[in-house]
């Protein structure tokens, strides 16, 4: 019997960097669970109540845990408790879901290796709204709408069904922000892959999977315009790219932790960020991932981005990793990992010109000199 798709490409890409390195570091960067979200800027739109999340706002629902939970149970035979340091922002919703990755892991919940640090996901000052609202209207110049534009206004305002549609409202950029019909779409397509996620009834019956996934079009296009600017995106993320750096040369996240069992840091480290923090280092490094049947560039709950320093300076493997959401009674499974690059050292190293060093902190020497 032929291997299951996700384990395929997992070993794809395991045996990959098992060709070049025994000793390499490997870092992830997670999105965070599943969880409840506010959808009141939906509510002239529909005449329909929003189904209760049933957790408190902003935090992880039960079967986000259990997705993430599984993907630690994946990701086991790569690493053991004694080479693995887990690293959360300080957000409650980050803090649960490094908890079920660990569990998943099979490290115990008060293991020095779990550290809730907000150092690697802090923003330096970002620019102003003016200044914002002129690299959105740049880059809504050159962004092409979603593919599936039209369909996709018709399955949200059909799910809403309210007396006001949706594309009654012109997109426009003010206040450093992009506003109007493609936002509000945007913001269905969340609410209901959260409905998706948490195994709930995804806009109150009206909408498949397939549908959800489709949608998921529309909050990828808003982010194009507002979040794919690199000068909106460094003082965002350079402190998390520093961070990736600093733990793929090996450098201890947290330097008053001893590590007994290695010279320098862990083998791996394991970061639960957000959205913004998978997006900001994907703009900055100048990468693009596809996850189908997710959007191309998805930020979707508890994907993950994997890098991995091959030994002897061979290069650094960059890996994009998604959780399935409808379906299967393991939640998250089958987990795909696609390779989106294989840098020589010199060119990973070139990607980390758009880094401002002095929000950062330090740029770490060990691989980039």
């Amino acid at each position: 019997m032929p291997l299951p798709l996700h384990w395929r490409v997992f070993l794809t890409v395991f045996m990959t960097s098992l060709q070049h390195s025994v000793q390499g570091h490997v870092v992830y960067l997670f999105r965070h669970c599943v969880r409840s979200v506010n959808a009141s800027s939906l509510t002239p739109y529909t005449t329909l109540p929003f189904p209760s999340f049933g957790v408190p706002p902003d935090t992880c629902l039960p079967r986000g845990l259990a997705i993430l939970e599984n993907i630690g149970n994946e990701l086991r035979a790569e690493v053991m408790e004694k080479d693995v340091v887990v690293v959360a922002d300080n957000v409650t919703r980050n803090i649960q879901s490094m908890h079920a990755l660990a569990q998943g892991l099979g490290l115990q919940l008060n293991s020095s290796s779990l550290r809730v640090d907000g150092a690697p996901f802090a923003h330096c000052n970002p620019p102003s709204s003016s200044e914002k609202d002129e690299l959105m209207k740049q880059r809504w110049k050159t962004v092409p709408l979603p593919r599936d534009n039209a369909a996709n206004f018709a399955l949200v305002n059909g799910a809403l069904q309210g007396l006001r549609n949706i594309t009654a409202v012109p997109d426009v950029v003010e206040d450093g922000d992009f506003k109007g019909e493609h936002t509000l779409a945007a913001t269905a397509a969340t609410t209901f892959m959260m409905q998706l996620g948490g195994g709930m009834e995804t806009a109150w019956g009206r909408l498949n999977a397939s549908d959800i996934y489709q949608l998921d079009q529309m909050q990828v296009y808003t982010w194009a315009i507002t979040r794919r600017a690199v000068p909106i995106e460094r003082p965002k993320s350079s402190t998390m790219v520093a961070a990736i750096l600093a733990a793929l040369g090996g450098e201890n996240v947290d330097n008053n932790i001893s590590d007994n069992d290695h010279e320098d840091g862990p083998h791996t480290t394991i970061f639960v960020g957000h959205d913004t923090d998978v997006n900001g280092v994907g703009t900055l490094l100048g990468l693009g991932w596809s996850a189908p049947p997710l959007s191309d560039n998805t930020t979707a709950p508890s994907v993950g981005l994997r890098f991995e320093s091959l030994a002897d300076s061979k290069g650094i493997l960059i890996s994009f990793l998604a959780p399935t959401f409808h379906g299967s009674s393991a939640p998250g499974l089958p987990l795909h990992s696609s390779i989106i690059s294989n840098d020589t050292v010199a060119d990973f190293c070139r990607r980390l010109s758009t880094v401002d060093w002095s929000c950062a902190g330090h740029k770490p020497q060990k691989i980039c000199h």
